[in-house]
């Protein structure tokens, strides 16, 4: 990191011009500042242990965000480092949003899982009419594409998050949440087609 890697001269030589800004706190100083601090939010970043790819913008403009709150409440006179003060906020900005984040994706897994019991009937009391769902919904596996099948046996039938599922097949969160949508409508069409050919043959 760029502030973290300076000498110590140079850091000397910049502390006056930094003091200089902080006791006149205008607009455009402010903005130097910030700008100035910039590679402290990336160094933050990277020192996360848990920091999905996908989430690397969204986490970036979190602790920006961090950041600009700590320059407008910093207080030079109570003797603590701007660098110390910047670091907690910006890394508390971070960690807030990964666990709206999780809160986000548990409600999402419990909406998923509550279409796919509504879609096959597996939240009847009957076990045998579970049964009997279960396997009609294995029954329309082989009408899926490989990589759609492989998604609805982990979150389905082997009970994986798709945070879990996403690891285990080594791709994003994102591609596992678009291949079990479109695995479902398949599986839905594919029920409402062999529900209409039923049909047809009580007429005959």
């Amino acid at each position: 990191m760029a502030i973290a890697l300076e000498s110590r001269d140079a850091g000397k030589a910049r502390r006056p011009r930094e003091d200089e800004l902080w006791r006149h706190l205008t607009v455009e100083n402010r903005a130097r500042i910030i700008e100035q601090y910039q590679p402290l939010v990336y160094h933050v970043y990277g020192k996360l242990t848990y920091k999905p790819d996908e989430e690397q913008v969204d986490l970036i403009s979190e602790g920006t965000l961090g950041l600009i709150e700590a320059v407008d409440a910093f207080d030079p006179e109570r003797g603590v480092s701007f660098m110390t003060f910047a670091y907690l906020r910006i890394k508390g900005k971070m960690l807030d949003y990964l666990r709206r984040r999780t809160c986000r994706l548990r409600r999402e897994e419990l909406a998923a899982f509550d279409q796919f019991n509504r879609t096959f009937s597996l939240g009847m009391e009957s076990a045998e009419k579970t049964l009997d769902a279960i396997t009609l919904a294995r029954s329309l596996l082989p009408h899926l594409t490989a990589g759609e099948r492989r998604i609805i046996e982990l979150l389905y039938f082997e009970g994986l998050t798709q945070e879990e599922a996403a690891r285990r097949l080594q791709c994003s969160r994102p591609n596992i949440s678009i291949l079990r949508k479109r695995a479902l409508t398949r599986m839905c069409k594919l029920m409402a087609k062999s529900s209409e050919q039923a049909d047809l043959a009580l007429e005959y």
